[in-house]
């Protein structure tokens, strides 16, 4: 797992000229196949979580393909690329109204994607995902906001010192 930690106080005029254009917060990853619910005739036998983190970009990224349907992995994989892909490379060159958008209709092409995909190849059967995006977003007077977005029962936690 990689953590790394970064100044999350607001730049002045002076440092948004000088400092990286984005600095993240602390984060990892680890991923776990997860239990079996109770009940269950069908034992979990694979692992389908997909997650990016494109440090670059600001961007993070977790898909949990739906269990017991017959494709998850290649769900959440296949989310989780896409929206790599499609989400703006320099997120501060829009304003943060256009990221919120751009996120929403990235969010509905994906699924597109998925649908696309089932049509297409039938073999893989029906196939669903989670889907949690953190983006980080410089604003033109130093302000530093993350962008949220989430569809489904993936969770994005907030943790501070406070608590």
């Amino acid at each position: 797992m990689e953590t790394k930690n970064f100044d999350t106080a607001p730049l002045t005029h002076e440092q948004a000229e000088t400092e990286p254009k984005v600095q993240l917060f602390a984060y990892g990853e680890k991923s776990n196949i997860g239990r079996v619910p109770e009940g269950s005739q069908k034992p979990h036998t694979e692992n389908e979580d997909s997650y990016l983190i494109d440090k670059q970009k600001g961007l993070f990224i977790v898909c949990d393909g739906v269990g017991g349907l017959s494709a998850g992995a290649i769900a959440s994989r296949e989310v989780a690329q896409y929206l790599a892909e499609h989400l703006p490379e320099n997120p501060s060159d829009l304003s943060l109204s256009e990221l919120v958008e751009n996120i929403d209709d990235e969010y509905k092409n994906a699924h597109q994607v998925l649908k696309d995909l089932m049509q297409t190849r039938p073999e893989l059967g029906k196939m669903a995902t989670t889907a949690s995006v953190v983006q980080l977003w410089n604003g033109p007077n130093g302000e530093r906001k993350a962008v949220l977005a989430n569809i489904g029962d993936s969770r994005i936690y907030y943790l501070s010192a406070e608590g």
